[in-house]
């Protein structure tokens, strides 16, 4: 058989295998109207032609949801897009700046503070480069957090990490539990009677997330998120997701934040000042325990 003719039907062989996966099922593409004003940013999505978009999730995005995304809604003329979020298992990589701080109070340990790109960064992992040949230490990362209670510390990871003379001097990964909520988190460690540890630069890894939905045309669409109070979503479109998946994709990307009514309600976030109901009921105990101590107290003899 003539090569080129081959190369001509192995060609057409594979667009039409594909064809069933080139076009998503037709499964109504427009949800219920949705009022957007108790929810606090939203973001254009912009593209170009109409089909199964996919939009790539900003940090910045991920830090103002909610850490499931049930706050997320693609929004288009005042009604709701069914989407589908995918965890394709990547991440990203970004530099963070990393300074040694000397605690004149514990000589023996060696502490660094890491400055996140901003607060609530979604970060899973730390990547730490150091020079030093040979070393056994326990790091320990944690943050500061500053409440009306006072301070207090939370523990983000413990990790082992040691090295021995001939190794390479390989990047160490270092997983967090969750993910950090202030804009500075510490690294410490304990070097008992050895040199000090060395760190000369910091990354953090994030999870990409993205969101796949379909539009028919080339209307505005926004992104709508911040909302603690939203409610869980249940599209059917979870039914075809596979179908969504290996469909032919339009890129979308997100424009710049806007703030809605709903960031002016509740601007610094859940309160840790507690219900006035509660203070007006602690008054009231306070005030019949006053009652009862002075009825008890004896009365003066004229």
């Amino acid at each position: 058989m003539n090569p080129h003719l081959l190369l001509i039907a192995l060609c057409l062989s594979a667009i039409t295998s594909n064809a069933d996966v080139a076009t998503a099922p037709e499964v109504g593409d427009v949800g219920p109207a949705i009022d957007v004003s108790p929810w606090s940013f939203q973001r254009p999505v912009k593209f170009q032609e109409a089909g199964v978009l996919v939009v790539e999730l900003l940090p910045e995005v991920l830090a103002r949801a909610a850490n499931d995304l049930h706050d997320v809604r693609v929004v288009r003329d005042g009604h709701q897009i069914p989407f589908l979020a995918i965890k394709p298992g990547v991440e990203r990589e970004q530099q963070v700046p990393i300074i040694e701080v000397a605690d004149p109070r514990e000589t023996t340990w060696s502490k660094w503070d890491i400055q996140m790109p901003f607060a609530n960064f979604p970060a899973s992992e730390l990547l730490l480069d150091s020079p030093t040949p040979l070393f056994a230490r326990t790091l320990t990362v944690s943050e500061q957090h500053a409440t009306e209670r006072g301070h207090f510390e939370r523990i983000l990871s413990n990790a082992n990490w040691q090295r021995r003379p001939g190794e390479p001097a390989s990047t160490f990964h270092l997983s967090l539990y969750s993910a950090p909520r202030a804009g500075t988190i510490r690294v410490a460690t304990d070097n008992g009677d050895n040199a000090r540890l060395v760190i000369t630069s910091a990354r953090v890894l994030y999870p990409v997330v993205r969101l796949l939905f379909r539009v028919p045309d080339t209307a505005p669409v926004q992104l709508c998120y911040g909302n603690r109070h939203a409610p869980y979503t249940r599209y059917d479109l979870q039914l075809v997701r596979p179908e969504f998946e290996t469909a032919i994709k339009v890129a979308g990307m997100l424009g710049d934040e806007e703030m809605l009514p709903g960031f002016e309600a509740e601007p610094n976030g859940p309160s840790d000042k507690g219900s006035p109901w509660l203070w007006a009921a602690l008054a009231l105990v306070v005030g019949a325990l006053l009652w009862v101590v002075a009825k008890m107290l004896p009365k003066k003899v004229e």
